[in-house]
């Protein structure tokens, strides 16, 4: 069993982070984590675009969206609300035979239909609400168990 946990808030309110390289590939993340009373949240948006090394451009694009907003009701209390979605869309080369790249009568980044690709919608959300039978939280710099 794995039991992943996800950030509540970050580091710093804001945060921008851009990025560029081969085959026009770009990214951006933007972040805002408030510093509300009582509150950890954050929302932060990611975007990118790649065309890959493809003889017929990739196309390739995705936005992420993230939010987390916990309302801390007493040490020991808190309530959440998380939200992932994320929306996808390519062009795609496809599997390719083998025996055709071979051959060279296709290049190894090469497609069969142009028509392949698609687009894709996925989001998730949750309520949560706790509570803590000791208390976890501690001052800066300390170690705690629960």
């Amino acid at each position: 069993m794995v039991h992943i946990r996800l950030r509540e808030s970050l580091p710093d309110q804001f945060t921008m982070r851009m990025q560029g390289g081969s085959f026009n590939t770009q990214r951006g993340f933007f972040a805002f984590s408030p510093d509300w009373k009582n509150v950890d949240s954050f929302f932060a948006y990611e975007g990118s675009h790649t065309d890959g090394p493809f003889v017929k451009a990739l196309g390739y694009r995705r936005d992420n969206l993230t939010a987390n907003v916990t309302r801390r009701l007493s040490n020991r209390r808190s309530v959440g609300f998380k939200f992932n979605g994320g929306l996808n869309a390519y062009n795609s080369s496809g599997q390719i035979p083998l025996d055709l790249v071979n051959s060279g009568a296709l290049d190894r980044f090469g497609f069969l239909d142009a028509g392949e690709g698609g687009k894709i919608r996925a989001a998730t959300a949750g309520a949560t609400g706790w509570t803590r039978k000791t208390r976890v939280f501690a001052q800066p710099g300390t170690r705690c168990s629960t």
